[in-house]
């Protein structure tokens, strides 16, 4: 049995023969901790649907699998980051806001939009400099936040509240699109969240 941590798991993939570049790349990512980087590389793990690399892995890391059963949470997480990153407009990213898998810790959520999410959306979403700026910087308020002990067993309510506070706050019209309507889409999932 080993710890699950981000070189055990990278040294199970080795040993296995399970690179490719999907798992490259996530490796490669400077900015993503290492402990988001171990939650992509089991979802991929489980993603692949090797039953047999299933097993080994589950074996391998039992004490990870008994206490915290993280795969059940993955669920959907690679599809959302998807969604997210194929956003074009701002009623895509609300969207894609409102389909957050309810179980991914906010810490995960704020990652993915830190080094994943802003480099794309800013091709396609008109920011200015500043705005880009301070999204960056209000994207590290709510990591500190996310690490807090009531954010860290899933994406909820009031995680969701301040993330549409802070995007709200740079990105031009996104304030005034999430309130096009009493029913908008980040709307409903202030109220659909825990």
């Amino acid at each position: 049995k080993n710890k699950a941590n981000y070189y055990s798991i990278n040294n199970f993939v080795k040993r296995n023969n399970l690179g490719g570049t999907h798992i490259t790349w996530i490796n490669k990512k400077k900015n993503l901790s290492k402990e988001v980087k171990a939650l992509l590389i089991i979802y991929h793990i489980h993603d692949q649907g090797d039953a047999i690399i299933q097993a080994k892995f589950k074996t391998e890391f039992s004490d990870f699998f008994s206490e915290r059963a993280h795969l059940p949470r993955l669920n959907g997480l690679k599809r959302w980051t998807r969604i997210l990153l194929s956003s074009q407009s701002i009623e895509d990213v609300n969207r894609a806001m409102t389909l957050v898998p309810p179980a991914i810790p906010p810490l995960v959520i704020a990652e993915i939009w830190q080094n994943l999410a802003i480099d794309e959306l800013v091709k396609r979403i008109p920011m200015r400099a500043g705005a880009l700026i301070k999204l960056k910087q209000d994207l590290e308020v709510l990591k500190a936040v996310a690490t807090t002990k009531q954010h860290q067993e899933g994406w909820n309510k009031a995680f969701a509240k301040l993330f549409q506070q802070k995007l709200a706050g740079v990105i031009p019209d996104y304030k005034k699109n999430c309130e096009r309507s009493n029913k908008g889409l980040f709307n409903l999932l202030l109220k659909n969240t825990l």
